[in-house]
């Protein structure tokens, strides 16, 4: 195991922030999905928990948050500390708790993982945690959190800016704060929390995330670096467009192709994916994965039904695992 590009440059920067010589209170991660963000937070802790700077009392932070959001990616977050691999290549032993909304979250270990939900449930609690104790905050899929700002005045009254609002004190009241994302826009167009966006002064009514800013430090890791370094593989991307008719609260819409939907992208989506145009698609994707697979046993020398690497595979994403 080695570290990537972008991980080289988290532990450096971590470093450089552990030994003083760098003054840096947030290190912004935007890596492409599959790019190993997860590893992230754990090079982090490694480098940072317990470190004190010369000429400095206290640590630069003493414990570790890890703030995901889905349940499922808690249990993940938890399982990455405890990777023998992982504590071989950086020589750490901290172990992280995956926890619930009861006191104490870390129970003597080096920090804990909790959900966007669970904050949200109960922000009284984690953030006199974090009143207790210098943390190391890392948010994960910063994206999900809209902003809370200035420029979207509206959005404070909102209801999805619940997690925002519950995460927006521990943001504050951090030691240090990682935040990673795989991208750095949402699909509403709103601002991220805690990022720092200018007026774009070429088009009025438009933002733009404004990067260069004293005590961040910035790291990019995209597909192109990624499928250099083999952190993923290649994906073959195609499309299909269709026509969709709906009744919504007795007002009938029509959309003839995907691309003329703007507004109505969303239950036009909704709809297609509810009809038999899901299986449509899905017997589409199917047929042309065993084409595809078809090609390379050919290329690869392979006979039917034989295994081996390379041959590609599907993924399908649905609601859940019945769907």
């Amino acid at each position: 195991m080695r570290l990537r590009r972008h991980q080289e440059e988290i532990e450096r920067l971590c470093r450089g922030i552990a030994m003083g010589e760098l003054a840096c209170t947030d290190i912004l991660a935007a890596v492409t999905p599959g790019g190993g963000k997860s590893a992230l937070p754990v090079i982090a802790a490694a480098r940072l928990l317990g470190a004190v700077p010369p000429g400095q009392a206290r640590p630069i932070v003493e414990r570790i948050c890890w703030v995901v959001p889905r349940d499922t990616l808690r249990r993940q977050a938890e399982e990455a500390f405890v990777d023998r691999a992982w504590r071989a290549l950086l020589g750490h032993e901290h172990s992280v708790r995956a926890a619930d909304n009861a006191p104490d979250p870390c129970r003597g270990l080096a920090g804990y993982v909790t959900t966007y939900q669970s904050i949200a449930a109960a922000p009284a609690l984690h953030l006199a945690e974090f009143r207790r104790h210098r943390y190391l905050l890392c948010v994960d899929e910063l994206h999900h959190l809209p902003g809370l700002s200035d420029l979207d005045a509206a959005a404070e009254a909102a209801e999805d800016t619940a997690w925002s609002q519950a995460l927006l004190p521990l943001l504050e009241n951090a030691g240090l704060r990682l935040l990673m994302s795989g991208t750095l826009e949402r699909s509403d167009r709103r601002p991220i929390l805690w990022l720092d966006y200018r007026r774009d002064r070429l088009t009025p009514g438009q933002r733009r995330l404004e990067l260069g800013i004293p005590g961040w430090a910035v790291v990019g890791y995209d597909r192109r670096a990624a499928l250099a370094e083999r952190a993923i593989i290649p994906i073959r991307f195609g499309a299909l467009d269709g026509r969709a008719e709906w009744l919504l609260n007795g007002e009938l819409s029509c959309v003839e192709s995907f691309s003329q939907a703007s507004d109505k992208l969303r239950p036009m989506l909704f709809t297609a994916l509810r009809t038999g145009y899901a299986e449509a698609v899905l017997r589409r994707a199917f047929d042309d994965c065993r084409e595809h697979r078809a090609r390379r046993r050919v290329a690869l020398g392979l006979g039917p039904g034989q295994a081996a690497p390379g041959l590609g595979k599907l993924l399908v994403v649905a609601p859940d695992q019945a769907t």
